[in-house]
Order: structure tokens, then C-alpha cells, then sequence
């Protein structure tokens, strides 16, 4: 009998929070120590969401919660796991070909948090170095945590708009990113109301 309490309590003791679970609900994977999603809650603290991305030069998905949800929303956690109900997915792609870019039209500005495209250097006719500049294809997916059932899909190309000032190498900083509106406005309507107005610039 006592053998028998003590592997329950085993089992139990194993039901713990898993960050690499909850990354894998962005495959479609159901995290089933998660929350139903309730499109009519009405929170009145931040509201758990797994906010998880996968930048073209990782293939990985990772959490990370960007500022415009932050003060809303809190990420996943061994004290809120089972709170959380929904996983926001934002998959970056390397878009298509934008411009060539040569070394003449480089932006003095160095900004590492900007919008840099995806390059590559290569020398032209007369030995001018050119960077071959392209956009960003992007994918938001808003799944139900527990399911790994997509809620809602949305793809957006986002165009080069300035010639680059540096190249990291492989870094997601060599690609154009999607901005903080365009991810605000997918996911406000999938979000409890009163979560979603709490939406905008961190505390």
C-alpha cells in the first residue's frame, strides 16, 4: 500500500512546467497541463500567453515576449503554466528578392534593433562590392495551448525599405522584421477584451 502511495506520489511530482513543451505548441503539439482556451474571460491581472517565435536563421521556436505585450500579458512560468491558453506563433521566412544595394548607399545610422534584411555580399563587375538585399515572409499563428489547435493564420511580406548598414552573418538581424502594430493587430482580436486594450509600450 505504501509502495503504491509513494509511486503516486511519483507520478504527480512529475507534472511539472515544461518550457520545451510548451515551444512545441507551435508545431501543432498540445501542452495538456495548459488551460481551455475561454475567448470570454475577463482577466483583470496580465493574462499567461506563450508568446513563441522562429527567426529564418534558427529555425527554432523560442519564448520570447515581445514589449507591446508585456504589459499585458505575462509568459508562460512554473507558477502560471497552467493558466496559459493560448500560444502566439510568429514565424519569420527569408522573403523574396528586394534590390541590390551597393556599398555607395549604405546608411550611416547603425541601428541593431531595426529592420536589416537578409544579405549577401558579392563582388560585381570592376571588383564594387554589392549587397543583394531581400524581404521577410512572416506567418502568425494564435494556437489554443492545450490542443496545439490553430485559432487563426496569417502570412505578411515585409518589404526592404532601406539599404543596410551592416551584416551580422546568419543573425536575425540580417532580416527585415515585422512590426509591433502588425503583431498587435493580429492578436488583439483573439485576446479577452480586456486584455487587449491593455496592449502597447511595457510598464
Amino acid at each position: 500500500m505504501l509502495a503504491r502511495l509513494w509511486l503516486i506520489a511519483m507520478i504527480a511530482g512529475c507534472k511539472h512546467y515544461d518550457r520545451d513543451q510548451v515551444e512545441a505548441i507551435c508545431e501543432g503539439k498540445g501542452y495538456d497541463a495548459a488551460a481551455t482556451y475561454d475567448p470570454k474571460a475577463a482577466p483583470t491581472g496580465k493574462y499567461p500567453m506563450a508568446m513563441v517565435e522562429s527567426w529564418a536563421h534558427s529555425k527554432k521556436w523560442t519564448l520570447n515576449t515581445t514589449k507591446p505585450f508585456q504589459a499585458a500579458t505575462d509568459a508562460p512560468s512554473a507558477e502560471n503554466y497552467k493558466d496559459v491558453a493560448l500560444a502566439f506563433c510568429v514565424e519569420q521566412q527569408p522573403g523574396p528578392f528586394d534590390r541590390d544595394c551597393d556599398m555607395d548607399s549604405f546608411n550611416s545610422t547603425i541601428d541593431l534593433n531595426g529592420a536589416e534584411p537578409k544579405v549577401d555580399v558579392k563582388k560585381a563587375a570592376g571588383g564594387a562590392k554589392v549587397i543583394k538585399a531581400y524581404a521577410s515572409h512572416y506567418i502568425l499563428t494564435m494556437r489554443e495551448a492545450k490542443t496545439g489547435k490553430p485559432l487563426a493564420t496569417k502570412a505578411i511580406d515585409v518589404p526592404v525599405k532601406e539599404c543596410p548598414t551592416v551584416v551580422l552573418g546568419d543573425d536575425r538581424n540580417d532580416y527585415v522584421e515585422i512590426s509591433e502594430a502588425q503583431l498587435l493587430e493580429f492578436a488583439a482580436p483573439l485576446l479577452p477584451k480586456s486584455v487587449a486594450a491593455r496592449l502597447g509600450p511595457a510598464e
